[in-house]
């Protein structure tokens, strides 16, 4: 799995930039899954959340990366970079099928008529040549995702690789970072790149204040394939929605029994108003993605 870490950075750093309302309905989701509100998420409820809304099995290794102190639990941070990678990491290696948390390779001409689908290895398969195996012969070129990505902002390859720095602290960027799209989109050259640090305590609002909207070198990627979010990824919203209340009840009446729904009820009211705040909000507009 990519380095845990990072992916928390990423999700603490998309939820800095979130608007009040969004902060809001992020800690009702929390709470939600935190089903005897003592502050953190147990192991048990978490396989609860999962099992209830339509998951037959839950990797126990799973939840444990996320637990970055080893106390058993996950607190409100731990169960965000939860939402974030079950928004964002849907790309599975097309030969072992293992999930591409981190660096990955795609075919590039696969990747330039995708119409929803590219085709992806893992570095342990790419290296061994197995898509030889299974992958039409005349698609032999592939690039990793930071190499592709930059080549998709029409800027040239440099010997071995492209270098990206942080546009604020100067610090070369080598793993995951968050890339202005307005900026991205009309590169001519040149991107506005920010390290999940720098992005997270928001210095583009003083540095680089008229474009606002960013998403992560992941996610961007996959949106410059057309391929929409979750790309593939478990749907926690379809899960969810199977044992939802009719969709002809209102809100008001929602809120009205809010005292007789059940803790599964509840976990799906909030998850849909996380959603729905995703969707109305600044994420992705133009790109048909929404995450956190």
């Amino acid at each position: 799995m990519a380095n845990m870490e990072e992916l928390h950075m990423a999700a603490s750093a998309y939820y800095s930039n979130a608007s009040d309302e969004l902060r809001q309905r992020a800690i009702e989701f929390f709470n939600s899954m935190d089903t005897n509100g003592d502050g953190g998420v147990s192991f048990n409820e978490f396989i609860q959340f999962f099992v209830q809304n339509g998951y037959n099995r839950v990797d126990p290794n799973f939840f444990r990366s996320l637990d970055r102190n080893g106390d058993g639990f996950s607190d409100f941070f731990e169960v965000l970079t939860f939402y974030y990678i079950f928004k964002t990491r849907g790309v599975s290696c097309g030969y072992c099928r293992i999930g591409l948390m981190a660096l990955y390779f795609t075919c590039v001409a696969c990747f330039d008529n995708a119409g929803g689908n590219t085709y992806d290895l893992c570095s342990t398969c790419y290296e061994a040549r197995r898509h030889q195996q299974q992958h039409p012969p005349h698609h032999n070129y592939f690039l990793d995702s930071y190499v592709l990505l930059r080549a998709r902002a029409g800027l040239p390859l440099f010997a071995g690789a492209p270098n990206v720095w942080c546009d604020y602290c100067g610090n070369q960027l080598m793993e995951l970072y968050f890339t202005c799209v307005a900026c991205f989109d009309n590169a001519g050259g040149n991107t506005y790149d920010l390290c999940s640090t720098c992005y997270g305590a928001r210095r583009h609002q003083h540095h680089h204040p008229h474009h606002n909207y960013f998403l992560d070198s992941y996610v961007l990627l996959r949106a410059k394939a057309g391929l929409p979010l979750p790309a593939g990824a478990p749907n926690l919203q379809q899960a969810l929605v199977q044992h939802a209340p009719s969709p002809n009840i209102s809100q008001r009446a929602l809120v009205s029994r809010s005292a007789a729904n059940t803790p599964q009820q509840r976990r799906w009211t909030t998850f849909q108003a996380l959603e729905g705040a995703l969707s109305v909000g600044c994420m992705a507009a133009q790109l048909g993605c929404s995450i956190m």
